[in-house]
């Protein structure tokens, strides 16, 4: 019998995946979430919609959109990660999943690369939603706060920076995460630490060693962001990729040792 080819594997893992809450969820997350906090800030500021008079004295990019949505992705974006990368996980744990699908002629690395693909392609179209979303309620605002002045400022290099040095993050997230999905094989433990990680990356900033905890990565490029750095690559992002590089390792070893 030959073997299915990896495209053929592929749209296996996302025809099983297609209707799974966590995948609607990490897509939708950043459009409802920039639409509240829109709302949030034409309420707060609803004097000045309409008028010119009504001016800001600083970047309206960073202080009045990005310092609350930013925040919110940085704080947030991990855990969706976990949820998404143990629902993947899942599919295989029910119904003793991985028993019967070992028996497949699918080698087994040919079916976790698969299931890596979906995860990073889902992350992707979850970053380039809340990359256009942003953009756009930035647009909106300078039509509707005119006096704020959003146009005068060049904000794309920038927030195109942070979001890219976001997903970068993410993907060491993601590896963490999945290696804890397939150990641990229980909802709990691997969403229970990213929200755990993500609360201590907030209050612990100002810890030098703060950098080799990939759950910071969000909170490094927001700050990243607001001294207008443009390169994505720094040091956060090769403590980030040693810790890719590692748990893919343990990722492939644990899985390919599941039986049940």
């Amino acid at each position: 019998m030959s073997r299915p080819s990896i495209l053929s594997v592929y749209r296996s893992e996302q025809f099983k995946m297609q209707r799974n809450s966590s995948v609607l969820l990490i897509l939708l997350f950043p459009l409802l979430l920039t639409i509240s906090i829109g709302c949030y800030i034409l309420y707060r500021n609803s004097h000045a919609i309409g008028n010119p008079a009504a001016t800001f004295g600083y970047n309206p990019w960073k202080y009045v959109l990005a310092r609350h949505i930013f925040q919110f992705y940085s704080l947030l974006y991990p855990v969706l990660a976990s949820i998404l990368c143990f629902s993947v996980c899942d599919v295989e744990f029910k119904n003793s999943g991985y028993k019967h699908l070992f028996l497949l002629p699918v080698n087994r690395n040919r079916i976790f690369a698969c299931k890596l693909m979906f995860i990073i392609r889902t992350l992707i179209l979850s970053i380039i939603i809340a990359f256009l979303t942003f953009m756009a309620t930035g647009y909106l605002f300078e039509a509707l706060l005119p006096g704020y002045r959003f146009g005068d400022y060049q904000i794309s290099a920038i927030t195109l920076t942070f979001f890219i040095r976001l997903f970068l993050g993410l993907l060491a997230i993601t590896m963490i995460q999945t290696a804890l999905s397939l150990a641990s094989r229980n909802f709990v433990i691997p969403t229970a630490f990213a929200c755990l990680a993500s609360f201590c990356a907030l209050i612990m900033q100002r810890w030098e060693y703060i950098e080799y905890i990939p759950y910071y990565s969000g909170w490094n490029a927001f700050n990243g962001f607001v001294a207008d750095l443009t390169s994505w690559i720094t040091r956060v992002e090769y403590i980030n990729t040693a810790y890719l590089c590692i748990c893919l390792l343990i990722c492939f070893f644990v899985f390919n040792k599941s039986r049940a």
